[in-house]
């Protein structure tokens, strides 16, 4: 996941960490405005997460 943000900023990622499929559709969408912003703490980014 470190490498998303290298993406997004323009870095060089090495051969062996290519992002698969899913991600580089994930990166698109966030480079075209799409994605979710999350205000909140910690905690209730987690609780969100594990009720899914």
């Amino acid at each position: 996941m470190y490498y998303i943000i290298g993406v997004l900023e323009g870095a060089a990622i090495p051969d062996a960490e290519i992002p698969n499929k899913e991600t580089v559709e994930a990166i698109e969408e966030l480079k075209n405005g799409g994605g979710e912003v999350f205000d909140g703490s910690a905690h209730d980014f987690l609780q969100m997460m594990l009720k899914d």
